[in-house]
């Protein structure tokens, strides 16, 4: 007797059970037949449906994906924790809390994300930033005020400096935090060199850690 092959359910290799030798005659008996070839047929089933086979253009594990990020059921994903950003995933693990949010009309941040860290009066503030195919992330220090009314951030400057038309900008922040966990935020922009006011806008940001 050959070896058994099978076909298993879909997203399964199909893949062969071990070789057989030919089986001597003296055990091809009646009673071996009705109770051990079924046993056998099953076993070769059950062994051919062993490995999960990624899906086409998918991922057998994180080592597959990149820029961040993983492999979720098959497919390179980003965790619920995580935020697309300019096709990366972004997982800020060190702040205590993270905000996200989009805005079209605002100069230079059309995507804004927010990492805040720390505990006291100034807290440290990250913000991912995108430079040509490079993914980095800008650093710096806020104030931080813990109001009844609800908790104020204010920096004087953020630390990216950003281009309208041929004129670089920086933006001066001004925010406070909403009775739904959102930040608010007023973002001026003044000129990096003169300090001359260019544009502002107001945006708000869904809290997701």
């Amino acid at each position: 007797m050959h070896g058994i092959s099978s076909t298993c359910s879909s997203g399964y290799r199909k893949c062969h059970a071990s070789h057989f030798s030919p089986i001597n005659h003296h055990f091809m008996n009646p009673g071996f037949k009705r109770f051990f070839l079924p046993l056998i047929a099953m076993l070769a089933v059950y062994s051919s449906c062993c490995d999960p086979e990624p899906e086409p253009n998918g991922c057998s594990d994180n080592s597959n994906c990149s820029n961040g990020f993983v492999c979720i059921n098959g497919k390179c994903d980003c965790p619920d924790d995580g935020i697309v950003y300019h096709n990366h995933c972004i997982q800020m693990t060190d702040a205590d809390q993270v905000f996200y949010g989009v805005n079209a009309d605002c100069l230079c941040y059309d995507t804004l994300i927010i990492g805040i860290n720390g505990n006291s009066p100034v807290r440290n503030i990250s913000i991912p930033v995108k430079a040509g195919n490079l993914l980095g992330s800008a650093v710096s220090n806020v104030e931080y005020f813990t109001l009844a009314s609800g908790d104020s951030i204010h920096a004087n400057r953020l630390p990216v400096v950003c281009k309208d038309g041929s004129t670089s900008t920086q933006p001066e922040v001004f925010g406070k935090m909403q009775s739904d966990g959102s930040l608010k935020l007023r973002l001026v922009f003044y000129d990096a060199f003169t300090g001359e006011l260019r544009d502002e806008c107001t945006t708000v940001l869904q809290r997701k850690k």
